[in-house]
């Protein structure tokens, strides 16, 4: 993680480009899956750059907006090797509705 220097010492601060973000496995709904309907963060992103994004809550105006953009612009970052991920704080089931 970045660290932002205070009173002389390095404190964690916010992820800087280029950063390794911790792995984690949570439910997924996505083509990424392993058998058990689980992610794993850093075995689905490998070597690759990644976003990873997270929005509000499903059937909402900001969540559209932000799956919209990122739908547009798949085809460029699929060929520039990035990887997305949608986080969200709702169930797999009420995705997959969405």
């Amino acid at each position: 993680m970045g660290n932002a220097p205070c009173c002389g010492e390095s404190i964690p601060g916010p992820l800087l480009l280029g950063d390794t973000f911790i792995d984690f496995t949570a439910p997924c709904t996505c083509t990424a899956t392993t058998p058990d309907g689980k992610i794993s963060w850093h075995e689905y992103i490998k070597d690759s750059w990644a976003i990873l994004f997270s929005h509000p809550a499903a059937f909402t105006p900001i969540c559209t907006t932000e799956l919209g953009v990122m739908g547009v612009m798949g085809s460029e970052l699929k060929k520039r090797g990035v990887k997305v991920c949608g986080l969200s704080c709702d169930s797999v089931a009420n995705d997959e509705e969405w």
